[in-house]
């Protein structure tokens, strides 16, 4: 039987580091998750490998608070042998992906179609619009966002090279 994708409701958006340092330690941002788990449930070590490579963006919403940051990095090492990355291009930007190959065609296309505006139906705002210069209301350049988690489907993606090559590095994928 094929596998398919679920339907993306969760997709955490990603900055580039926070790069903050008090008193020679390195501070996140303390609002990322809101009012939930500190480092949204991840623990020091994996937050100590993150910080370099991207931030949370803060999501508005209890179900990005409390554990589901750490349970997608879990699904994602536990499955770690069926994943692979690739790249596609929306509107002249290249997206950088990474997720199960046996998926590769679906997460494809499902990256198409987040898009594109009411296309797909998410708890939060995603903003890859935006970042491949599809919202003519906002410049390209301006985008704060570098990536996402899609947390339904366990794939990531980024617009941004450099922290895609670092997650890949982090993950040991090819």
């Amino acid at each position: 039987m094929e596998k398919t994708l679920e339907s993306s409701w969760l997709i955490q958006r990603l900055n580039k580091p926070h790069n903050i340092i008090i008193e020679g330690e390195a501070v996140d941002n303390p609002f990322s998750f809101g009012g939930g788990y500190i480092n949204g449930g991840l623990l020091d070590k994996a937050m100590e490998l993150i910080r370099p490579i991207f931030s949370f963006d803060y999501m508005g919403a209890a179900e990005f608070e409390f554990g589901a940051v750490p349970e997608f990095f879990q699904n994602v090492v536990n499955n770690i042998k069926s994943y692979s990355s690739w790249s596609l291009e929306i509107n002249n930007t290249p997206v950088y992906v990474i997720g199960q190959k046996e998926l590769k065609e679906q997460i494809t296309e499902r990256i198409k179609e987040i898009s594109k505006e009411g296309k797909i139906y998410t708890k939060e705002f995603v903003g890859l619009e935006e970042a491949c210069g599809l919202d003519k209301r906002y410049s390209k350049e301006d985008c704060r966002f570098i990536g996402w988690l899609e947390l339904d489907n366990n794939f990531l993606f980024f617009v941004d090279k450099d922290a895609f090559e670092k997650t890949k590095k982090l993950f040991e994928i090819k």
